[in-house]
């Protein structure tokens, strides 16, 4: 029978790795790899001794931040970046922080998230999480995955809850609401606007919505009783949705709906002129830059403060 590493996780009890193609450009710092698939096909690990691992591996591209993108529409490039290094660093399960068996679970921050905790576009050092880190003086454990879904966290958030210790506090991004996961043999697949058909898209809008609705509740029911909880969103439209359909006393708005401005065809300057004082972007172009995750982490700060004091 083929061997499925996915199969293994959930049979283990274990958060689902985060190996694909959308990071190029890595090393270990003894070998080279232009995607995750490559170096997960050269270093297949069982779990167990994923669990067990303290290696790191380094990449300079993930998702949308890519040379291809680059190539294709110099409009997608920020030219701020021209000589700043951006450098993505992921444990063993391909997570954007710490190993997991490095990590001092009951005195950190946990953050689950898509692209935009994640830190596409920004170096390690310039992450919500990492701002989130030093406002608080706690660590901050970023669990964000680029392009994913809310349901795809409510999975990794049981596993959070049932196999480690209970976290300071449990902050929630949500995702975009047509967004849905795919558990297959070989693996995750998140799927969205980006890679569905408008067909796919239109069929799939009611659900994705409900999907998502349905794992915003539960987010709130398991962690509002265990740990200080907050879920926020930065799209106007998902939060007022959500809130219509379910409210929810822990779910915030923190207002930067970068995505509706990244998709409306404007040069960097135009765009910054577009923006509101202090906005910025990331290297794509398509993701908040690094003050606009300061003004984030500082909002969760102030919030976090009033609730853990």
């Amino acid at each position: 029978m083929m061997h499925s590493r996915l199969i293994d996780c959930i049979s283990n009890n274990t958060f689902i790795p985060f190996p694909d193609n959308s990071f190029e450009d890595g090393t270990d710092g003894k070998n080279n790899f232009v995607d995750m698939f490559e170096y997960v096909n050269q270093n297949n690990k069982s779990v167990e001794e994923l669990l067990n691992d303290t290696t790191y591996t380094t990449w300079k591209f993930s998702g949308c931040d890519s040379p291809t993108m680059v190539k294709s529409d110099p409009r997608l490039y920020n030219p701020s970046y021209e000589n700043k290094e951006v450098k993505y660093t992921l444990n063993s399960f391909g997570y954007r922080t710490k190993n997991f068996n490095e990590i001092d679970w009951s005195n950190s921050i946990i953050i689950f998230g898509c692209s935009v905790m994640q830190g596409v576009g920004l170096d390690d050092s310039c992450t919500v999480s990492s701002f989130l880190e030093k406002e608080m003086d706690l660590p901050v454990i970023n669990m964000g995955v680029g392009g994913s879904s809310n349901e795809f966290h409510l999975y990794n958030s049981n596993i959070l809850l049932t196999q480690y210790p209970k976290p300071k506090a449990v902050i929630y991004c949500l995702t975009g609401l047509q967004r849905h996961v795919f558990y297959k043999w070989d693996g995750v697949h998140h799927r969205g606007p980006w890679n569905d058909s408008p067909t796919q898209i239109k069929n799939n809008r009611s659900n994705s919505i409900i999907r998502s609705m349905i794992a915003s509740s539960t987010m709130n029911n398991v962690w509002s009783s265990e740990t200080s909880y907050i879920e926020f969103s930065l799209e106007d439209l998902a939060y007022k949705l959500l809130n219509k359909l379910h409210k929810n006393p822990n779910r915030f708005y923190l207002g930067t709906d970068w995505q509706s401005l990244s998709h409306l065809n404007l040069s960097y300057d135009e765009l910054r002129n577009y923006c509101f004082p202090g906005y910025d972007f990331a290297r794509d172009m398509s993701h908040p830059g690094e003050e606009s995750s300061k003004v984030i982490a500082k909002s969760l700060a102030k919030i976090l403060k009033s609730r853990l004091e």
